[in-house]
């Protein structure tokens, strides 16, 4: 149902970064990246989107990436310091 939201409407940010989380969790980084990136550019004040965006940089090994996402969420939600 995901993709389905995603192709018909590509700015639809729950579909986006829910099928990014979910693929995300299945391992599939590659995969998610793009999705949580749309995700992050259609509500880029939304915490949530940066932090899953910092672990699916963690996990493909782009360290600087995923440091400058942790960054925003930081920023976004300082009160939460995972």
């Amino acid at each position: 149902l995901f993709r389905k939201s995603v192709l018909a409407n590509s700015d639809n940010y729950n579909a986006n970064y829910n099928l990014g989380l979910l693929l995300a969790k299945q391992k599939k980084f590659v995969e998610a990246l793009p999705l949580l990136q749309r995700a992050s550019k259609i509500l880029p004040e939304n915490a949530e989107v940066h932090y899953q965006l910092f672990l699916t940089y963690l996990r493909l090994d782009r360290k600087a990436d995923a440091h400058r996402e942790l960054e925003i969420f930081k920023r976004l939600h300082p009160e939460d310091r995972r």
